[in-house]
């Protein structure tokens, strides 16, 4: 089941709902990204709408449920000047390539690999 997930076009909403879908097990391939438009915006047919902010919103819960999520300086100054870029699709590319980093898939920042050249 696809999941939309809906944030604040930032990267501080993005790093908060990735974290919380990386707690919850989601795929970046499960998941659509949504910039927030409007308040009670319903999901697609065939969409589960995932409310990151009632996981974000209990620090405590989170903190037993998610993972251990570390990046390198480098990889965390690439996922924030990437953010920059008004590219549509930017905030569903950077959770595929920090849900790589976690699975411990480094070549994900080399230029080598197709995402870390896109990165």
């Amino acid at each position: 089941m696809l999941r939309r997930i809906e944030i604040d076009n930032h990267f501080e909403a993005w790093r908060a709902a990735s974290l919380a879908a990386l707690a919850h097990g989601l795929a970046p391939e499960a998941i659509e990204w949504r910039i927030r438009e409007s308040a009670g915006a319903k999901p697609l047919a065939g969409q589960t709408a995932f409310d990151y902010s009632k996981t974000a919103g209990n620090a405590s819960a989170t903190a037993a449920e998610a993972p251990a999520v570390r990046v390198s300086k480098d990889l965390a100054a690439l996922l924030h000047d990437a953010a920059l870029y008004r590219e549509p699709q930017r905030w569903a590319f950077l959770y595929k390539v920090l849900w790589r980093w976690q699975h411990g898939d480094r070549a994900v920042t080399s230029p080598a690999d197709v995402d870390g050249a896109r990165l």
